[in-house]
């Protein structure tokens, strides 16, 4: 990792933002920085709202409710939130979803962590996210080998080149959700046999890609779940389409 960047993840907590236009990288970039940050022992944990094709290093957490579980843990921690601008928008600043994000931003700094937050253009996001008493890193993706960074910390603005892919194996069509609580905290759901759980969700959204956002799976597999759930149960469930 370049010395300039490692510096922002060295102090006690940061806060960096990723721009750049459809498909020139920017979530593999995030991770890239993560991945590489781990690596070489500067973040102890890493984790993300983006779903994974298969365990690895990151733990995937699209809930508030968890993602303040997690901050409380021991060691250095890093966190990738994509679509920001999806939760932080600028037309809707102070919506629930839009002050979940802030609030997010607040509890890095109290819990001594790292944040790096994704979206296609600072237009999606309300420009008070960009003050630099709160933004720490603008990077700005120009393709998927060339990134523009400006550190406010170190006060450098330069362009790195030949940027490599992330190992980490993220799905890269995820909607990246994250929302207020996870749903599978209510009652006695975490218990019930996972055929159960994924009916009693579908029930709940009505969407196949909700649930397997929600469970981690993709939604062939949350079909396989529900249907084996009908042939055990007396439970009638609707369609599933």
């Amino acid at each position: 990792m370049e010395v300039d960047l490692a510096a922002i993840f060295k102090q006690s907590s940061s806060i960096s933002f990723i721009s750049g236009k459809r498909d020139y990288g920017k979530t593999d970039f995030g991770f890239l920085l993560l991945e590489s940050l781990h690596k070489e022992g500067i973040l102890d944990k890493i984790a993300g709202n983006v779903r994974l094709k298969e365990p690895c290093e990151v733990e995937y957490i699209p809930y508030f409710d968890r993602f303040k579980e997690y901050l409380q843990t021991e060691g250095n921690k890093g966190y990738l939130l994509d679509e920001l601008g999806k939760h932080l928008n600028r037309m809707r600043f102070m919506t629930q979803k839009s002050k979940l994000v802030l609030d997010v931003c607040q509890l890095v700094r109290k819990y001594d962590a790292h944040l790096i937050g994704i979206a296609p253009s600072s237009d999606y996001v309300n420009k008070l996210f960009f003050n630099t008493d709160i933004l720490d890193c603008f990077m700005l993706k120009l393709s998927r080998k060339i990134v523009k960074v400006n550190n406010y910390v170190t006060r450098e603005t330069y362009m790195i080149n030949n940027i490599p892919r992330t190992t980490i194996p993220f799905i890269t069509k995820d909607i990246a959700m994250f929302d207020l609580k996870d749903p599978t905290k209510k009652g006695k759901l975490e218990t019930m046999p996972q055929c159960c759980r994924a009916s009693w969700l579908y029930l709940q959204h009505r969407s196949l890609r909700k649930v397997g956002n929600i469970m981690n799976l993709s939604h062939e597999e949350i079909r396989k779940l529900i249907k084996k759930h009908i042939a055990h149960s007396d439970i009638k469930v609707s369609t599933v389409n």
